[in-house]
């Protein structure tokens, strides 16, 4: 057809709704082809769909057994209900839905969806109980599944943006989660930066998907959809991408805004180099504040104000480490610094050595 964007497939539908695209390989349909009701609802048992530009707002496929789309375009949102209590098996390969897919209410142990080369805005399964899902070289913006019960969810080579899960079940999955952009769970990617996501989406770009996702360290609060990535997908095998979701839940964990910042900054203590880092800071801080002139030691039997800089240096490391040789002796208030200085070095020793085990030895 040579569309290569949204933009391009209206030009081109426009020309095919009044006959000036004769050679088109595929059928435009509408509501009136497909007899559907006021509503746009499909009762057919059974919806076959091929080669075909389905010209609905929303195509609602009511109870049907067996629904099987494939090489077509829908203009609008599909959804698929089944309130009969009917086995239901659904497919759809190498499709463009200009909306969103809506899978609800299906409840039997047969029903199964499989769904490969398909872009989409956003792919919602919401509140089926289903035996199996297979999602393979899709490109969702958003996938959300939301009060399932879901017994196998194979996923493989797709790109989702965004992902939502929430109130679910899903007892087996083969799921690589390098198919998730991770940055995006972050809590300041609202509700704007998916519909700025939906904007930039391409829907007729089948690129090939793999390994699109970013490297951006994500901060969230969505400990569901963590804990389904961290315990049910393939990221125990990539070392530093297990320890970033690690991170990410014991960030959930916490209630307190403070608890929470607190334990950002010290990387849940799996991220030694950050405590190390503190640490440094810690050292470097105390040495310039034992430089002031506010600042009394006791040297040899008398005393100075402010110390320079090597012996500054020289102090800080032996107050932070508790080794502490007797040759400087703090005066005053400035015993007190060195107590507090003394105290964050065990503290920091210890958080380091606990970041260690949990990063290299759990």
């Amino acid at each position: 057809m040579g569309v290569k964007t949204e933009l391009d497939f209206h030009s081109y539908l426009k020309k095919l709704k009044s006959g000036d695209e004769p050679n088109s390989p595929l059928t435009l349909i509408d509501r009136t082809t497909l007899q559907l009701d006021d509503e746009n609802r499909l009762y057919d048992a059974k919806v076959e769909i091929t080669n075909k530009i389905v010209d609905v707002p929303r195509l609602n496929l009511q109870n049907s057994s067996q629904i099987d789309i494939k090489d077509s375009i829908i203009c609008g949102d599909l959804h698929i209900t089944q309130k009969e209590g009917k086995s239901t098996s659904i497919i759809l390969d190498y499709c463009i839905i200009l909306g969103k897919i809506l899978i609800h209410g299906l409840d039997q142990a047969g029903d199964n969806v499989e769904i490969t080369r398909t872009n989409v805005y956003e792919l919602c399964f919401n509140n089926v109980h289903i035996r199996s899902i297979s999602v393979s070289y899709t490109h969702p913006v958003r996938l959300s599944i939301w009060g399932s019960e879901i017994e196998s969810l194979s996923t493989f080579e797709n790109f989702i943006e965004f992902i939502d899960i929430r109130g679910s079940l899903i007892s087996r999955s083969h799921f690589d989660f390098r198919q998730v952009v991770l940055g995006n769970l972050s809590p300041e990617r609202s509700e704007f930066s998916i519909e700025k996501a939906k904007k930039n989406f391409n829907p007729f770009d089948f690129t090939p998907l793999h390994r699109k996702t970013e490297a951006s360290e994500p901060d969230t609060s969505n400990r569901e959809t963590l804990l389904f990535l961290l315990n049910s997908t393939s990221v125990k095998s990539s070392r530093p991408e297990h320890i970033r979701l690690l991170h990410l839940v014991n960030l959930t964990t916490q209630k307190e805004v403070f608890s929470k910042k607190a334990m950002a900054v010290l990387g849940s203590f799996v991220h030694p180099g950050r405590i190390l880092l503190l640490g440094l800071l810690c050292y470097l801080g105390y040495a310039a504040a034992y430089a002031l002139p506010t600042m009394t030691f006791a040297v040899g039997g008398g005393s100075i104000r402010g110390l320079g800089i090597i012996d500054a240096l020289y102090f800080s490391g032996i107050t932070f480490t508790t080794i502490g040789y007797g040759d400087l002796a703090p005066v005053g208030w400035t015993r007190g610094l060195a107590v507090s200085e003394g105290l964050i070095g065990v503290l920091t020793v210890s958080a380091f050595l606990v970041s260690l085990v949990r990063r290299y030895c759990d």
